[in-house]
């Protein structure tokens, strides 16, 4: 299961507190949640043959994105190379590639599944799953 370093560096983290409004969204979102639960909650859905994935954290945060901004997967993939503050949510560097729209189809169905996307974006249930 790859992980994103999660560090943004000096020139992007410049950019980004330059461009983006203290109260955005997205800000305030990062802020209050702490995505790091997600990497409990795929664990056994990833194995360690073949290559490294993309970071579930930064999957489920593209899946939010689409869910706040009610974005198609192309859109939401048109959104992360263009936009600066779902880049600097995502964790993602002005540089950085951003997954195509099938990776995040397959994060959601395959990794994530119905049932723990149900309960993220309806009721939060899935913290108290093992």
């Amino acid at each position: 299961m790859g992980k994103n370093s999660g560090q943004i560096d000096i020139f992007n983290n410049i950019i980004f507190e330059k461009l983006i409004p203290k109260d955005h969204l997205l800000i305030k979102i990062d802020s209050i949640i702490d995505f790091s639960f997600v990497y409990d909650l795929v664990k056994d859905r990833y194995s360690d043959i073949g290559r490294e994935s993309k970071d579930p954290v930064m999957m489920l945060k593209i899946c939010l994105l689409e869910y706040l901004y009610t974005l198609s997967d192309p859109e939401v993939v048109a959104r992360v190379r263009t936009d600066v503050a779902f880049r600097w949510f995502l964790g993602l560097n002005i540089e950085d590639d951003v997954p195509d729209d099938t990776t995040i189809s397959h994060f959601r169905i395959n990794r994530l599944g119905d049932e723990y996307f149900d309960n993220f974006f309806n009721d939060y249930s899935f913290a108290e799953k093992p």
